[in-house]
């Protein structure tokens, strides 16, 4: 592939890593990793893993890589392979919620949790949305019952 010849004096001065036990620090909240649109996961040489993602704010690839600290190092590339963000020294158990706040959350999703107000308007809207359904249902089937019996 292109990529894997366009990125490889990114993997120079990386270590070896096991690609296989970072996708388990990526998949361990698999709706997060999923939204990120994840359609090829590629082990370079176990010295990158490249995903391709279409994310909400990203569309390309993601380069992680193990730095000389022992933490990583993320590169987001467009599709040709430039660089297009940079971030360094991620711990792996922020490695998620750092590609998450690069590519995928919005300010909307943090409405809830800082609003919990609105949460608990919606949810009394939806019970009455429920309760409406419900009592229309009970009342059209007892009309039609009481039709049906005559």
């Amino acid at each position: 592939m292109k990529i894997i010849t366009t990125i490889q004096p990114l993997l120079q001065n990386k270590l070896e890593f096991n690609p296989s036990e970072t996708m388990k620090w990526l998949t361990y909240n698999q709706p997060i990793f999923w939204s990120f649109g994840v359609s090829k996961t590629i082990n370079v040489n176990n010295k990158g893993l490249l995903i391709r993602v279409s994310a909400r704010r990203h569309k390309g690839w993601i380069l992680i890589t193990l730095n000389g600290s022992d933490l990583y190092d993320i590169q987001l590339l467009n599709t040709l392979g430039k660089i297009k963000k940079e971030i360094k020294d991620v711990y792996c158990d922020n490695l998620l919620d750092v590609i998450d706040d690069s590519i995928e959350r919005i300010p909307e999703y943090t409405i809830w949790v800082q609003n919990p107000h609105s949460l608990i308007s919606l949810g009394v809207f939806l019970y009455f949305i429920c309760y409406f359904f419900y009592f229309f249902h009970k009342i059209f089937n007892e009309k039609k019952f009481t039709k049906n019996k005559k």
